[in-house]
């Protein structure tokens, strides 16, 4: 006969393995931390908030997703392509957008000043080119690529004094928020989680982590660094709180042909997959905010990524070059990082 224990601990591992169950905590009493997981926006989203109410996390988290699927469906709206624009003055098209969509394309192109270009939102045709965003990815033949790289440079969008117009120069250009819709959707759920009282929460996608508070433990929260070339081992573990984390590299999206990888992590400059890094991890006060420059990051290369991190005040990242040398920026050996063995 089984005893209640193991019982219980089967219970708790189905439950865990099903996107619909809630899950909960019970080492902190009075708080609990109530669990759920959607396919949103191309990926897993999970949320996971702390409280004493169980009801109210259940609804706060329901609202949460709802953000999400809100953002998701007004990006989706438009069409950013350039069948979406229309004829302008002279040779521009223009495309009237919503205050929202506006602002967070002039937080792109702000990006792509801080970074000198490789943070670029225009890569779209690039990123269409190579079909990382179809079943079936390919490598561009080099006349193919010479042909697109003129349409790609964010200096080729430009926004109207209110926001609500944005101006492609050149026909053809297609714009990609993928470097940072997703960051703002987590920051923008975080922001609904507070909104109706609760003050403990995470919310994540694969790479991609916003938190507040602390975890059903009690703690703060325990962010694993996924190891680029082994998906079962961790370079470390980052226990913070009140900010974002994220990691990206050379293993999310890609494909090896001939023994080389190829990956969606596209060089704005010259249309090839960014070559210097197999992962950075950026630490920052919003998810957008670390998704934009973590890419940023990865596209410049150790040493320039480096100088960018350095010039940034309450930034910190990590970097894994290719050679498997990890480069921490100045101020990162001073956060809760616990190396795991193999990497230190």
């Amino acid at each position: 006969m089984w005893d209640k224990d193991r019982i219980r601990l089967i219970f708790l591992c189905l439950a865990v393995g099903s996107l619909w169950v809630w899950s909960w905590n019970r080492t902190q009493p009075p708080f609990k931390g109530y669990s759920r997981a959607q396919f949103l926006m191309d990926t897993l989203v999970e949320i996971t908030v702390v409280d004493s109410d169980a009801d109210r996390a259940k609804k706060v988290v329901e609202k949460a997703f709802q953000e999400i699927r809100r953002i998701e469906g007004l990006l989706n709206r438009y069409n950013l392509q350039d069948q979406a624009f229309q004829r302008g003055y002279g040779e521009e098209r223009s495309l009237h957008v919503d205050d929202e969509v506006g602002s967070l394309l002039k937080r792109a192109i702000a990006y792509g000043d801080l970074s000198g270009g490789a943070f670029d939102i225009t890569v779209g045709v690039l990123t269409k080119l190579w079909g990382f965003n179809e079943e079936v990815q390919r490598i561009p033949d080099v006349r193919s690529l010479y042909e697109v790289l003129p349409l790609v440079n964010y200096k080729n969008l430009k926004l109207s004094p209110d926001g609500k117009t944005i101006y492609l120069k050149k026909p053809g250009i297609i714009l990609d928020l993928g470097g940072i819709a997703r960051g703002y959707a987590l920051d923008r759920a975080l922001e609904v989680i507070r909104d109706n009282g609760i003050r403990h929460a995470l919310v994540k996608t694969e790479g991609d982590f916003r938190m507040m508070g602390h975890s059903p433990e009690g703690t703060a929260w325990q962010i694993g660094i996924p190891h680029p070339r082994d998906r079962s081992a961790l370079l470390g573990v980052l226990t913070t709180t009140d900010n974002a984390v994220v990691t990206l590299g050379d293993y999310q999206k890609f494909f090896i042909e001939g023994k080389v990888r190829y990956h969606h992590l596209l060089n704005p400059k010259d249309g090839m997959p960014a070559n210097q890094c197999q992962s950075v991890t950026l630490l920052a006060e919003t998810a957008e905010k670390a998704e934009a420059l973590a890419t940023a990051v990865f596209i410049l290369g150790p040493q320039k990524g480096l100088e960018l991190i350095e010039r940034l005040p309450d930034v910190e990242g990590l970097i894994l070059d290719e050679r498997g040398y990890l480069l921490p920026s100045s101020g990162f050996e001073t956060l809760n990082f616990s190396w795991y063995p193999s990497t230190s």
